[in-house]
């Protein structure tokens, strides 16, 4: 025997989501709004489906009072799902409303800063999100493409071009080998999608994490850019905090290969570094 679930009866248990809170709008309205899709609730929230009105509301007939009890239960289904979706500090924002599409709204009103000053704001965070060695590249790219749909629910659109060359630009100097061979050969025109990308350097970043072993990314791209012994004077080990080596290759307790080196092998490698520093970076450009 089989049995079938209206969506709008599925259990809210079945969809686990992060709550509404001060940071995270965009990433929210996205998946609630997908809940409400499926569950066939979307048009109610939307304001699209109103609720039915009886040709005489003092005598209405069996249909329209059948009509106008199954739009109110669609309604209460619509409140409960919006209204177990956000967190206790956004609970006053839906304050008053007494229907799930004046939550939505009261909802976007404080979410969606409206105007030329809203536009302008996250025009600024956009350009001036920059990440230097120390950023986690994940967490910078998330960031700026965050924004971007922030900026096209208020109907500015940055086009994949514009985002393509702000993640280009924004990034660290010791990505530019990587970034350059992504650039139009022949033109000013990049030769693939944001999104394209975005997958590229995220494996990059990886590959780079990878490659340092201990997750010492901080220093990798300044120390990648040179294959002298010089360059590796700029490097800053975590474990024992000298410099000259990362933990990986560490011979301190803690270090990656504790215990394998002569009890003096860091600082020797450090004084040698010492001595070619002017060598190598004594230099003022």
């Amino acid at each position: 025997m089989s049995t079938t679930t209206n969506a709008a009866d599925t259990p809210s248990s079945m969809f686990r989501i992060e709550q509404l809170n001060e940071a995270n709008w965009v990433p929210w309205k996205r998946r609630v709004t997908a809940i409400l899709r499926e569950r066939g609730l979307l048009k109610i929230v939307e304001g699209t489906m109103q609720k039915p009105v009886a040709a005489d509301p003092d005598k209405p007939t069996k249909d329209e009072r059948k009509e106008r009890e199954c739009w109110e239960e669609l309604d209460g289904k619509a409140q409960t799902q919006i209204e177990l979706t956000l967190s206790d500090s956004q609970m006053v924002h839906i304050a008053g409303a007494k229907t799930a599409a004046e939550m939505w709204s009261q909802l976007k009103q404080v979410k969606e800063r409206g105007g030329k000053l809203g536009i302008l704001s996250l025009r600024r965070r956009l350009y001036r999100t920059i990440a230097d060695d120390t950023t986690d590249i994940t967490v910078h790219v998330t960031e700026l493409r965050r924004i971007q749909e922030e900026l096209a629910i208020l109907g500015s659109i940055v086009s994949d071009e514009d985002f393509l060359l702000l993640i280009i630009s924004s990034l660290p100097e010791s990505w530019d080998s990587f970034t350059s061979a992504y650039l139009g050969a022949s033109s000013n025109a990049p030769t693939i999608t944001s999104h394209e990308f975005i997958s590229l350097v995220l494996e990059e970043h990886r590959r780079r994490l990878e490659k340092n072993g201990d997750g010492n990314s901080a220093m990798y791209g300044r120390a990648e850019q040179g294959d002298g012994r010089g360059e590796k004077k700029r490097v800053e080990c975590y474990n024992c905090l000298k410099k000259g080596h990362i933990a990986a290759n560490c011979w301190s307790k803690g270090g990656g290969k504790e215990g394998e080196g002569s009890s003096n092998g860091n600082e020797e490698w450090i004084n040698w570094a010492d001595d070619v520093e002017n060598e190598f970076f004594g230099t003022t450009y």
